[in-house]
């Protein structure tokens, strides 16, 4: 006997509502707290249900909702030395297109609890239950360092803003990010007014600033255009440059935490590539998980955006580029992992060169390199094998070679009616395929004559 049992999990408490295999509801849907009261209570359930039921197979999931569902499934796993429970957590993805597919349009909690337990109901055999969740820790640290990393860059933003005004000739050194010379140099001559009055040496003092350098920023601050000059500008310069400083330090110290305590296996093999560092590594294992949940690379893919579609409706195509569904994260990762791989990994490289010569803009070859190293991924973790080029090249020789597909067509059974009611374009589309079908014929019947 198979029951199911879907919780909608909100902040504090959680939905429960549970289905017999004909999916009808065993009780009506009820509402538990996130308190120790309310594990209790719900201990009692389960094991009413199973005293009723010894033979029982339960499933349970939740939704993942960004953390408040751990504490009901760490629940759950506690029952499962008493019990036969399966616990899942499913992606909400999946029980949004559920929900649609149902057509249901009111949407409350005790609805939604229903509806994860008819995903479990359906999906059973591809949902995976009881799957360790090794990359837990590491999830937590690299939520915290992005982050870190995006206050840093809104402080950044309004530096920005502020430079602009109070020492806008320093602006063209930092084109290409803000280095750290002329953090230095800001926090110690906030305006254009303080550096004008500086000394030369003063400023050599400041690591990679030398005395040329020194001699055009003091020159460029006399002639500045800056506007602002109070004291107020100047503490609010100091004061996010600061923290900026702060924020690279601790951004630093969590990667070199996250990386020194991380030993999963699974990120040696993908560092092993050539691009991939080891703190991407990691971003990429936190976004796939395990490579068991997609059956070929091409699903993987499929998953996180990265193959290329093709939509034609009626009279419209629409021309092919990258679905960009999916997880932006890992696209992000796997952008500035090709970056550094069309310059030393060959496999990459070559790839990209092949695409280029297809007559294929920069960004778009880009996007078939990011395709390809998910691909190498996909196949380094599969066989938990280190990546070596040699197997890939030894990969792509055993590969068939495509034959032409000969021409479909999908006017088998009547011609082209020059009275059909179509639109302009689709019957200027339909001349077009009427003449090179008679040039053709005119083609092939002069050979024809030729020969003979």
């Amino acid at each position: 006997m198979f029951y199911y049992l879907g919780l909608d999990v909100s902040k504090g408490y959680a939905d429960f509502a549970i289905l017999n295999e004909r999916m009808q509801p065993l009780v009506q849907s009820f509402q538990l707290d996130d308190t120790p009261n309310g594990h209790s209570h719900l201990g009692e359930f389960i094991h009413e249900l199973f005293e009723k039921n010894p033979d029982l197979i339960l499933y349970a999931g939740a939704e993942s909702t960004g953390g408040y569902e751990n504490n009901w499934l760490d629940c759950f796993k506690k029952l499962q030395r008493c019990y036969q429970i399966k616990v899942a957590r499913i992606n909400p993805k999946g029980i949004h297109h559920h929900q649609k597919a149902k057509l249901n349009r009111t949407i409350t909690d005790p609805i939604s609890a229903r509806l994860i337990a008819e995903y479990l109901f359906s999906y059973k055999d591809i949902i995976q239950f009881d799957q360790p969740d090794e990359t837990y820790t590491l999830r937590k640290q690299w939520t915290l360092i992005e982050l870190l990393k995006k206050q840093k860059t809104q402080l950044l933003n309004q530096l920005n803003g502020l430079i602009y005004q109070a020492n806008p000739e320093v602006m063209i050194y930092c084109r290409h990010g803000w280095p750290r010379w002329l953090l230095d140099l800001l926090h110690n001559y906030p305006t254009a007014k303080e550096l004008s009055i500086a000394d030369i040496d003063q400023l050599t003092k400041i690591p990679h600033v030398n005395a040329s350098k020194a001699k055009k920023i003091l020159l460029q601050a006399r002639q500045s255009v800056a506007s602002a000059t109070d004291t107020v500008t100047q503490g609010m310069i100091k004061t996010i440059i600061e923290e900026v400083v702060h924020k690279e330090a601790l951004i630093e110290l969590h990667k070199e935490k996250m990386l020194s305590s991380c030993s999963l296996k699974d990120v040696e093999l993908l560092s092993s590539i050539t691009g991939i560092g080891k703190y991407s590594a990691v971003g990429l294992i936190i976004e796939i998980g395990t490579w068991m949940r997609f059956p070929s690379a091409k699903k993987m893919a499929s998953f996180f955006g990265v193959h290329p579609i093709f939509k034609q409706s009626g009279d419209k195509t629409w021309a092919v580029r990258m679905s960009k569904q999916g997880s932006a994260e890992i696209r992000s990762i796997l952008f500035m992992s090709v970056l550094v791989a069309i310059r030393h990994n060959p496999v990459i490289h070559a790839r990209y060169i092949e695409s280029l010569a297809q007559n294929k803009c920069k960004m778009s070859a880009i996007g078939v390199c990011m395709h390809k190293l998910l691909r190498i991924v996909y196949g380094v973790l599969k066989s938990g094998v280190p990546f070596n080029p040699e197997i890939d090249q030894a990969n792509r020789t055993k590969r068939p070679v495509r034959q032409n597909p000969k021409e479909k067509t999908t006017r088998r059974f009547q011609s082209m009616d020059e009275n059909a009611p179509v639109s302009a374009r689709q019957n200027k589309k339909r001349k077009e395929l009427n003449q090179s079908h008679d040039d053709q014929i005119i083609e092939c019947g002069i050979m024809a004559q030729a020969l003979s």
